[in-house]
C-alpha cells in the first residue's frame, strides 16, 4: 500500500483562518459559515472574486503559522508509520500568489510541517523526500504515477474525477463539512470488503474503476485505510472462474481462497463441487509485454503430453482475462537446510524427461526461453541490462537513494570484476564472442528453475511449478539460475554432479561443464540484480498486482538481501567445483 495525501484542505485545516481574516478585512458579515467554502462561495456571489483570489495567497503564506492540522490527521500518519506504510504528501501549489504580494507558498507549507512535527522523528518521522508540491494537476498526477501509489486522499472531486486520474488508484474524497453529500460520482462505501466487482485482473481495470470513497473525518480515513480487511474476491474473478469451469465440462458454484506466495501474479484456491483446483492471474502491464499465462500454459501442456507428472496438469486457461486454471497440488515450501541428495535427483530426472523428445513437432515448436542465451555475449548482456536498469532508476526518498548509492558503488564493482575474469577464461572456449550456440547444442529449459518454484508433496516427491519465462535455451543457462537463485539456494557441494547430469548428452561433457562453471558468476550476479527490481517501476506494480504491498520494509528486506548476495561473488567463485 502506498498512500498519497493531499495537503492544502486535506492535512491543513484553513476554515477558521478564512473566516477570521475575511472579517478583519470586512468582507463578510458574522453569519457566513465558518468555512472556507462559506467564504469562498459569500465572495463569489457578491462579486469579490478578486479578494477571494488575493485572500487565499495571504492565507496560505503569511497566515499558515495560523493553520492548524484536521483532527486525526497526525494520528493517521503515525499510523502508516507504525504499520510501516509508505505515505506521501503530494500537492498542486503555486509558488507564489496569483495575487498580492509574493509569499514563497512552499515555502510557507514545509514551515507548517515542521511546526507540527512531520519531519520529527520522535513524532511523525516523515521523510522531507516524501513531500512534494507540483505546479500543476498535471505534474500531480505523473509524481503519483512515478511513485506507484495505490491510494489517494483529497478534498477535491474535481481532480479526483479529472479523466487523466490514473485507472486503479482508490480515490477518497475527503468531506468533512459535508459538501458533496449526493454526488453521483461517489459510492457511499467504507471497507474494501464494501465495494463489489473490483477488477484485480488488469492493471488498467478494464471492468468497473475505483469509485470515489467519501469520508467525513480522518478518523474514517484511518478505519478505511489501516484498519480495513483483506481485499475480497471480485465478481468478474468470479464470474470468470466458473466460465472456465464450464469449458472444463463442471458448471457449478465455485469459491475463491487467495492464496500467499506469490510476487508476480495472484494465486486462487477453486473450489467446487467435484474437487479443488489452482487458478492464476497473471500479470501483464504495457512496460512488460511477456505472455506469461501463453507460455506457462503451453509449456506444461507439452509436459503433461510427454508423460511428466512432477508439475501441476493444466486444464484451461482465459487468454483474455489472463487467467490459468490448473490441478491443485497440496504441498509446501522446500526449506535451504532440508535439499538432499533426492531433491537434486528429482530436478535433473525431471530437466531429462523434458529432453528426451526434443525433436518432436511440439517441442521443435515451443519459443525461446525469456531472456535466452544462445551466445556468449547475451550471457553478458544479461547482466550489463539489468545493472543499467538499476543505474537509471529515481531516487525519490532514502531507500531508493540507499540502493541507488549500493548499485554505484558495490555492485557495479563486482561487476566489472566479473566481466574481466569471463572473459579472460571465455577467450580459450571461442575467438568470437557472438558465435551462436548451434542448434545440437541447446535444450528446453523450465527457466527461473530451482527449489524456490518446487513444492514438497504430501508423499515426499517434488512438484514444480512456475514457468513463465519457459522455452529454449543454453543448458549453461538453467544450471547458472539453478545454483544462482538465492531464495531457496541449491548447495555448491551438487554444482559437479548437476552440470555433468545436464551436459551428459552434449558434445563434449567436461568443456560444457567448464564452460557452465565460467559463466556461473554473470548470473548470479543477475540474481543480485533481480533482488533490487522492487526499486522499478515495474516491479513495483507487479508486487501490486499480486497485492504483495509491505512498501519500504519490503525494499530494505530486497536491498539487504542484495548486499549479502554481492559480498558473496569473488573471483573464486568462477572455480566452483
Amino acid at each position: 500500500m502506498i498512500i498519497g495525501v493531499d495537503f492544502d484542505n486535506t492535512v491543513v485545516c484553513y476554515d477558521r483562518i478564512f473566516h477570521q481574516v475575511a472579517l478583519e478585512r470586512g468582507l463578510i458579515p458574522t453569519t457566513v459559515p465558518a468555512s472556507k467554502q462559506g467564504v469562498r462561495d459569500y465572495l463569489r456571489s457578491t462579486g469579490r472574486e478578486n479578494d477571494w483570489i488575493e485572500m487565499q495567497g495571504h492565507v496560505y503564506g503569511a497566515c499558515m503559522r495560523r493553520a492548524a492540522p484536521f483532527p486525526g490527521a497526525l494520528d493517521f500518519f503515525q499510523r502508516c508509520r507504525a504499520s510501516n506504510i509508505q505515505v506521501y504528501i503530494i500537492s498542486h501549489r503555486t509558488l507564489h500568489p496569483f495575487s498580492g504580494p509574493a509569499y514563497d507558498l512552499h515555502a510557507a507549507a514545509g514551515e507548517f510541517l515542521d511546526e507540527f512535527g512531520f519531519f520529527d522523528p520522535r513524532r511523525i518521522g516523515l521523510l522531507r523526500e516524501r513531500v512534494f508540491f507540483e505546479l500543476t494537476k498535471e505534474a500531480k498526477i505523473r509524481r503519483m504515477l512515478e511513485i506507484g501509489c495505490t491510494h489517494f486522499v483529497d478534498d477535491l472531486i474535481e481532480f479526483l474525477t479529472m479523466e487523466e486520474f490514473p485507472a486503479g488508484i482508490d480515490r477518497i474524497l475527503f468531506d468533512p463539512n459535508g459538501n458533496h453529500p449526493a454526488d453521483p460520482r461517489i459510492r457511499p462505501l467504507r471497507r474494501l470488503k464494501e465495494i463489489p466487482s473490483w477488477d484485480f485482473l488488469s492493471l488498467e481495470l478494464r471492468g468497473l474503476d475505483f469509485p470515489v470513497r467519501r469520508a467525513a473525518s480522518w478518523d474514517e480515513i484511518t478505519s478505511m485505510l489501516l484498519d480495513s480487511e483483506p481485499a475480497p474476491i471480485s465478481d468478474r474473478l468470479l464470474q470468470s472462474a466458473r466460465r472456465l469451469m464450464i469449458n472444463l465440462g463442471k458448471p457449478g458454484d465455485v469459491s475463491l481462497e487467495a492464496l500467499e506466495g506469490g510476487t508476480n501474479n495472484r494465486v486462487f484456491r477453486l473450489d467446487h463441487p467435484s474437487g479443488r483446483y489452482l487458478l492464476k492471474a497473471y500479470f501483464h502491464h504495457p512496460d512488460d509485454p511477456r505472455d506469461r499465462l501463453g507460455v506457462e500454459y503451453a509449456f506444461s501442456s507439452f509436459a503433461w503430453e510427454s508423460g511428466i507428472r512432477s508439475l501441476p496438469r493444466p486444464l484451461a486457461s482465459d487468454m483474455e482475462n489472463h487467467l490459468g486454471l490448473y490441478e491443485f497440488v497440496p504441498g509446501r515450501k522446500l526449506f535451504p537446510a532440508e535439499i538432499s541428495d533426492s531433491h537434486v535427483e528429482a530436478a535433473i530426472r525431471f530437466y531429462r524427461e523434458l529432453n528426451q523428445n526434443i525433436n518432436t513437432p511440439a517441442a521443435l515448436a515451443m519459443p525461446r526461453a525469456s531472456e535466452s542465451c544462445f551466445t556468449t555475449a547475451e550471457h553478458l548482456r544479461c547482466g550489463g541490462r539489468r545493472i543499467e536498469r538499476l543505474l537509471d532508476m529515481d531516487a525519490p526518498d532514502a531507500i531508493h537513494r540507499a540502493a541507488l548509492d549500493f548499485i554505484r558503488t558495490g555492485l557495479r564493482k563486482a561487476w566489472e570484476e566479473i566481466l574481466d575474469g569471463v572473459r579472460r577464461r571465455m577467450s580459450r572456449f571461442e575467438s568470437d564472442p557472438d558465435e551462436s550456440l548451434p542448434p545440437p547444442f541447446r535444450r528446453l529449459s523450465p527457466s527461473d528453475f530451482g527449489f524456490h518454484n518446487a513444492l514438497v508433496m504430501e508423499d515426499g516427491r517434488l512438484a514444480f511449478i512456475d514457468f513463465e519465462y519457459a522455452g529454449w535455451d543454453d543448458p549453461a543457462k538453467l544450471v547458472c539460475d539453478f545454483f544462482g537463485q538465492p531464495e531457496v539456494p541449491a548447495p555448491m557441494r551438487y554444482f559437479r554432479e548437476f552440470s555433468l547430469a545436464v551436459a551428459g548428452d552434449l558434445p563434449e561433457p567436461e568443456r560444457q561443464v567448464e564452460r557452465m562453471n565460467i559463466l556461473l558468476p554473470v548470473h548470479r550476479f543477475k540474481w543480485c540484480c533481480i533482488l533490487l527490481n522492487d526499486f522499478l517501476p515495474i516491479g513495483r506494480h507487479r508486487r501490486q498486482f499480486a497485492m504483495d504491498l509491505r512498501a519500504e520494509s519490503l525494499l530494505e528486506e530486497q536491498l539487504s538481501k542484495a548486499r549479502e548476495a554481492v559480498r558473496s561473488l569473488s573471483p573464486e567463485m568462477a572455480e566452483a567445483t
